[in-house]
């Protein structure tokens, strides 16, 4: 089904997602949340597709989007493939068991919602987001059906299927059945290239785009008040946001504050989130003598989160590439500080590069180098000039990043799609590579 849209049209698009929020105010990562609410403001009908959990809605209207939840288990409370532990599917699958042996069940049950979507929804376009299993059931109905496909590349997908034996068969079938392909910076897409089994790729065929921020969620007017609501007036804050995972490389962050030797008062950093290492990075934390100077928050509510970032005077991202490949694509909490107006510090590995300018809006330091990192730490918290020149920056940047603009480009993408594909896709599988 190849469909005819114009500008004027609403396109009716079925959103694939792996990770998405259970219910209102949930803490779960809501970036697909949050485009899908601006999809609906450029004139585009969106259907999200994601994992049941215990408790969740089957299908319920989320801020004017319609979720769709497909369980894969009963009874529910069993269900271990997806949403454990903030992490999605890929850390589930490692974590659990259990989750390895239900992951035909979701497929299964994946397909079979998908196709039930595609048909009552009328749908004009699949927007899959990971690579597996969401990319390769899309790239299935996109050579079946002959429905648009739209695949949009995050980070752990790409680098998780680079490892698996048949990993370039995967990449290539998703690449040959989607019309048009959104990294979410240019690692991952280098990365996706090099794994697939094609001499050439099409170079338009790729478009950049990270996910956003709203920057209408951070009152940054509002900053005087609330550090003297919470005594912090004279001193200059930093603040981690993300997984307490290995590649998100905290424990170098706890090092360099170490090295730092800045008294408490002068200086406090805030780690927000909680993961697999929470327990061995607060006893580092404690080792270190670190407990006057560094919080550890765990997940808070998104209006504390949005409290912190103001709070802050920058933000520091000090991811690293771990020994299995595994590293960044564009961390969301890169948009979500330049939005709040705080320069980024972040290390030289994933797509962190393709957003924060070195010495513009932030800093690039090389990774796993605790003596670099405390360099620019020490320039921002002795110079309250230079993080004002930098928070100027970090504002500029954030307007190409907000969510309005990424609305804006993804709808641009599916009209292009829908209204430029007037022959059939090719069907030839590809060749299998070991």
């Amino acid at each position: 089904m190849t469909t005819t849209q114009t500008p004027s049209d609403t396109l009716r698009v079925l959103l694939m997602a792996t990770t998405f929020p259970r219910w209102e105010d949930d803490t779960m990562p809501k970036f697909i949340h949050d485009l899908s609410k601006e999809l609906e403001t450029q004139s585009v009908d969106v259907f999200v597709l994601a994992p049941h959990y215990p408790g969740a809605e089957r299908k319920e209207t989320m801020s004017g989007v319609t979720v769709y939840r497909y369980p894969y288990f009963f009874p529910f409370k069993y269900q271990k493939v997806a949403l454990q532990g903030h992490g999605g599917i890929i850390p589930s699958l490692k974590q659990s068991p259990i989750a390895m042996l239900q992951l035909p069940l979701l497929i299964a049950s994946l397909t079979i919602h998908t196709l039930w979507i595609y048909h009552t929804e009328r749908i004009d376009l699949i927007n899959s987001h990971w690579l597996v299993p969401n990319g390769v059931i899309a790239g299935v109905f996109a050579t079946v059906f002959g429905v648009d496909h739209v695949l949009s590349l995050h980070a752990r997908g790409v680098l998780f299927v680079e490892k698996l034996p048949f990993g370039s068969t995967i990449g290539t079938y998703a690449y040959r059945t989607s019309d048009a392909i959104l990294p979410v910076s240019s690692h991952i897409r280098d990365n996706f290239i090099g794994m697939i089994n094609e001499s050439t790729t099409e170079v338009d065929k790729f478009q950049i785009q990270p996910m956003g921020a709203h920057s209408t969620d951070y009152d940054i007017a509002s900053k005087p008040d609330l550090r003297a609501d919470r005594d912090v007036e004279d001193t200059v804050r930093g603040l981690f946001v993300g997984r307490l995972a290995k590649k998100k490389g905290i424990r170098y962050l706890l090092d360099a504050i170490d090295l730092a030797q800045v008294p408490p008062d002068d200086f406090q950093l805030t780690i927000v989130g909680t993961g697999p290492l929470k327990d061995e990075l607060q006893n580092y934390a404690s080792t270190l003598e670190l407990n006057d100077q560094v919080t550890f928050t765990g997940w808070v509510s998104q209006e504390e989160l949005h409290d912190q970032y103001v709070l802050s005077d920058f933000v520091v991202v000090p991811s690293i590439e771990t020994a299995q490949g595994d590293t960044e694509g564009m961390p969301t909490v890169i948009s979500e500080a330049f939005a709040a107006g705080n320069p980024v510090i972040g290390t030289d590995v994933g797509g962190i590069p393709d957003v924060v300018d070195d010495c513009s809006n932030g800093f690039i330091v090389p990774q796993k180098q605790p003596s670099k990192l405390v360099a620019k730490m020490r320039l921002l918290i002795d110079d309250a000039e230079l993080r004002a020149e930098l928070s100027n920056e970090a504002l500029a940047t954030a307007a190409e990043l907000d969510w309005s603009r990424c609305g804006q480009r993804y709808a641009q993408t599916f009209r292009s799609v829908c209204s430029e594909r007037s022959t059939p896709r090719s069907t030839t599988p590809p060749s299998v590579q070991s």
